[in-house]
């Protein structure tokens, strides 16, 4: 079961996926597209790199945002 949900959470984030992102500054949600992953080593929090296509601007963003 860990396993499987391990599965479905690093196919949901690929790279190169286009997103809708919160921006830290100011709470709003934009276009964005995943450039990168951040995993700590129990991977369960891992974080992706946003590029704001919009905006040029990049965050990491936790999955909750």
């Amino acid at each position: 079961m860990m396993m499987m949900m391990m599965m479905m959470m690093m196919m949901m984030l690929c790279l190169g996926t286009a997103c809708v992102a919160q921006y830290s500054v100011d709470s709003q949600f934009y276009r964005g597209e995943i450039v990168c992953l951040d995993s700590n080593s129990d991977d369960i929090s891992v974080r992706a790199g946003v590029r704001f296509v919009d905006y040029g601007s990049f965050e990491y963003v936790t999955r909750d945002r």
